[in-house]
């Protein structure tokens, strides 16, 4: 896909949608696509029309135009994934419960025994354990509200494991005084496999970017506060930097960030000062962290991303986002 900021997507949208209607013809669609990716072949554009124009009535409307720039609708079929003995609203479910406990914005942080024994120890009437369940009794009632029934099978079947008086023998028995995330999926699925254990332990350090960047994002976009530290900005970008190219792309901060498409296109838009090509390298991510954090804080920020940051940056030299 051709490297384009939003602004100029913008603009080239505009350029077709004469009538200022939201929307663009199949035809206009061809001629752009002939402009953004030479030698597309007729079967391939077809494939990209059916992949974006959803309710088939050949009007390619702008959320419809951006997905095809931004997020490669037709880049290939999902690979068939290995059966697991969890779901991911299981490990959710588990991962909310850990950052009510400790509030966690970088990996690594050690979770005490008997923190979480005296949060066991106090049952369902724990506010950390009434935070998670309230927030999932929200998530299944937004899903069409199934019955108690239909969903023990998934999420809630982790919050009846942490209820056990069992599971609170299991810790006090058999976890040491501090222990790692590892250890604790261990303790709530004593039996899992090690591939499934890994699962789990890469999905809830998925969840940890993702709460991150929406965090990010409601500071750029909505001049929320930023609770992050410095190693958390670098670790998040490096983790929704999937190919390692030392900038993330509004397809990246969709798919790996977890922001809706219309948040990264802001997002982008916002941040994308330097290259302009659609993409947000770190140093601009960094200003944000600089427009939210405190002057202590924004001041060491050139020594500390000095191997990342080329030596141009410099705290201020951008207008606050």
């Amino acid at each position: 896909m051709a490297s384009m900021s939003v602004k100029a997507a913008k603009a080239l949208f505009r350029k077709y949608d004469l009538d200022h209607e939201g929307w663009i013809s199949r035809e206009d669609l061809e001629k752009i696509v002939e402009i953004v990716c030479p030698g597309t072949s007729k079967a391939e554009f077809n494939d990209i029309v059916k992949a974006i124009d959803k309710n088939r009535d050949n009007k390619i409307q702008y959320e419809e135009f951006v997905e095809f720039l931004f997020l490669d609708p037709v880049e290939g079929k999902k690979k068939v994934r290995p059966g697991r003995s969890i779901s991911k609203s299981q490990i959710e479910v588990l991962f909310d419960f850990w950052q009510e406990v400790l509030h966690e914005t970088s990996p690594g942080k050690l979770m005490e025994k008997q923190v979480l024994l005296n949060i066991l120890g106090l049952s369902r009437r724990s506010s950390e354990m009434l935070a998670v369940i309230a927030k999932h009794e929200e998530a299944e009632a937004e899903r069409g509200g199934r019955s108690r029934e239909e969903r023990g099978r998934e999420a809630y079947r982790v919050i009846d494991r942490l209820l056990e008086k069992e599971f609170a023998d299991d810790v006090e028995s058999d976890l040491p005084e501090t222990f790692t995330k590892q250890a604790f999926i261990r303790a709530v699925w004593p039996k899992i496999s090690d591939s499934d254990a890994g699962f789990a332990f890469a999905y809830m350090e998925r969840l940890l970017a993702q709460s991150n960047m929406a965090q990010i994002a409601e500071a750029a976009l909505r001049d929320k506060p930023l609770h992050l530290k410095v190693q958390d900005l670098d670790w998040t970008f490096d983790h929704i930097d999937g190919d390692k190219d030392e900038c993330l792309s509004v397809k990246e901060v969709v798919k790996a960030g977890g922001l809706s498409l219309q948040d990264a296109l802001d997002l982008s838009e916002a941040l994308d000062k330097v290259s302009k090509d659609g993409t947000i390298v770190l140093k601009e991510l960094m200003t944000v962290a600089c427009a939210h954090m405190n002057n202590d804080f924004s001041a060491t920020l050139r020594t500390v991303f000095a191997t990342r940051c080329d030596s141009s940056f410099s705290v201020g030299s951008k207008d606050k986002q």
